[in-house]
Order: C-alpha cells, then sequence, then structure tokens
C-alpha cells in the first residue's frame, strides 16, 4: 500500500511540475476580440507588441496588434491598409511597421500615418510581397513573385532569374548571419549573398531533398537551421545533417516553420503540429496531447518573454515556456 501511495504521490509530483512549467492560453473568436481564427502570419516588437494577420486566401481577414491585455483590429477601413491579405510583417530600427500583402505592394505604419508602396511608386518588382526583412544597416531587403528587392538609401536593385543567380523569381524568405550574410529561401533552393556573390544550394549539391525552402533561422551557437519541403537541416559549418521523416517523429511532405528561444530549443511547427527538440530528445504537441488547438500550424515564434507563440488555424496559442 505505501508503495502505491508513493507512486501516486511521485505522478502528482510530475504533474504539477509539468503544469507549472508549461502554461497553454488560447485566443480565439470565442474568448477574445481575435477577428478570424485562421493566424496566417504574425512578429512580435521589441516592445512586446504581438502583431499578426487572420483569414484566409479567399476572403482575407484583418491586421491586429495584440499587446497582451487588447486586441486592437486595423482593417481598409479604420486604416491606411489597402489590402485585407496580409503576407509578411517586420520592423525596422526606427520602430516603424511594415506589412507585405497579396495585392498592393507593402505599407508602413509609424503609429500616425500609413504610406503604400507599390511597382508604380517605388523599386518593388511586383504587388504581391511575400516577406521583408532589414539587415544591420538598415538596408530593406523585400522578396516578391517577381524577384529579390533591395533598398539601399532610397534606391532599389531588383534581382531575378535573368540578371542574378536566383533560380527562381518566388522568394519565400529573408535571413541574415551575424557576419552580414544575407540568406534568402526560394522554390528551388537557398541562396547565399555576400558583397553581390550569390551561391546556391539546391538537391544536386547539398543534404536538401527538396528544392522548395521555406526559411532559415539560427540557434544561439550560430547554427544555421534549415527548413524546407522535405525536413529540416542543420548547417554546423560545412556538416549538413538532415532531420526528416525516416529519423525523427518530423512528419513528411510538410510546411515547416521553425523558432528557436533562449535555451537553444528548436520549435517546429507543421501541418501536424508542434514538435520540440533540444538536440536530443524529441517531442509533439497536438491537440490530442496538449492545448494546442489545431494540428496545422502555420507559424512559430519565440518572444522576448522566452513565450512561444503559435499561428494556427483554430486561433492564436501561447505556451509560456521557462
Amino acid at each position: 500500500m505505501k508503495i502505491f501511495f508513493t507512486i501516486l504521490l511521485l505522478l502528482f509530483i510530475h504533474l504539477m511540475t509539468y503544469s507549472q512549467s508549461e502554461k497553454w492560453i488560447v485566443y480565439d473568436t470565442a474568448n477574445s476580440k481575435v477577428s478570424h481564427n485562421l493566424i496566417k502570419t504574425m512578429a512580435c516588437e521589441n516592445n512586446g507588441n504581438l502583431w499578426f494577420a487572420t483569414g484566409d486566401c479567399f476572403m482575407g481577414g484583418k491586421l491586429v496588434c495584440f499587446d497582451g491585455i487588447n486586441f486592437k483590429i486595423f482593417d481598409t477601413i479604420n486604416s491606411g491598409i489597402p489590402d485585407i491579405f496580409i503576407t509578411s510583417i517586420a520592423f525596422d530600427k526606427q520602430g516603424n511597421k511594415w506589412f507585405g500583402s497579396r495585392y498592393h505592394g507593402m505599407s508602413r505604419y509609424d503609429g500616425r500615418e500609413w504610406i503604400n508602396y507599390n511597382p508604380k511608386n517605388s523599386g518593388i518588382a511586383d504587388i504581391h510581397v511575400t516577406c521583408i526583412n532589414f539587415d544591420e544597416r538598415g538596408n530593406m531587403w523585400v522578396g516578391t513573385e517577381k524577384g529579390l528587392n533591395v533598398c539601399t538609401n532610397g534606391k532599389w536593385i531588383t534581382y531575378n532569374k535573368l540578371n542574378s543567380a536566383l533560380p527562381n523569381n518566388n522568394i519565400n524568405n529573408i535571413t541574415f548571419s551575424k557576419d552580414g550574410v544575407a540568406w534568402v529561401s526560394t522554390d528551388e533552393g537557398l541562396v547565399r549573398i555576400k558583397d553581390g556573390k550569390f551561391n546556391l544550394y539546391d538537391s544536386k549539391n547539398s543534404k536538401l531533398t527538396g528544392n522548395t525552402v521555406y526559411s532559415v533561422v539560427f540557434d544561439k551557437e550560430g547554427k544555421m537551421w534549415v527548413a524546407f519541403f522535405g525536413g529540416i537541416i542543420k548547417v554546423d559549418g560545412e556538416k549538413w545533417i538532415l532531420f526528416d521523416n525516416t529519423n525523427t517523429p518530423l512528419p513528411q511532405y510538410t510546411s515547416y516553420s521553425i523558432a528557436i528561444d533562449k535555451n537553444n530549443i528548436k520549435w517546429i511547427a507543421t501541418m501536424q503540429g508542434l514538435f520540440r527538440f533540444d538536440d536530443n530528445k524529441w517531442e509533439s504537441y497536438t491537440p490530442k496531447n496538449s492545448r494546442v488547438p489545431d494540428y496545422f500550424i502555420n507559424q512559430v515564434i519565440v518572444d522576448k518573454m522566452n513565450y512561444v507563440w503559435l499561428a494556427t488555424q483554430s486561433g492564436l496559442a501561447l505556451l509560456k515556456n521557462k
């Protein structure tokens, strides 16, 4: 009998420890002012405000700013946003908010005024902006379906298949390493850009088993993690290590999003749930074993509090990670 109660006590302590170390909150249309349960993309400002876009690819949605308490909704009626299809969110060093859209280029918001940019009044190559980022010098890099655009001191340069080594004009993501190298994810491989020189990595010359690359992130040790259609690759110097459905619990043939927290834990969003990897052990979070509201997760990010945010098909999920 003593053994039985000892086991129960240990189980209780384990469950209490687990519940205290991980706290889930889900925001949806039923319990908050989230305008739509489908969350497409999101980004967190330095002040902690979370910006995210809602709605599907047919009906569109709203732009939302969440300060941890209140949800502020922006649309084409109450703001200067010209498009209900927001594709990307970024922030520059001056605190301006930038929003890429599907049909109207991109918009800048300084907290008071909205300014819209398109191929007619700027150097962006297409009305469909897929991603926006800024390098350490403050130069703006804009991905579109018609190539990569770089703005330096007000001057624009467009790179595409015809005038550069880009293998594809559809740009999925732009990331910068600490040494100033730009890593550009495309539908036909990963491109490294340094001092105007382009190097392509694809299934022919690397461990990539599929050429559609979604994004790149860097961990706390400076190692690069590549998300592509087929799995995840860790790049450690010249060594490329593949993680896919053959050697991990990761699902096959899905889109991936990766975020890395302050403890160097990798959080991987897929169409079959969330995965946690500490470089040794894999754990999965699904609606069956956690409060993740949906298997289909569009994006995962980690904020300055080390909290993990999920953009899902069924609401915005927050994991208060320790």
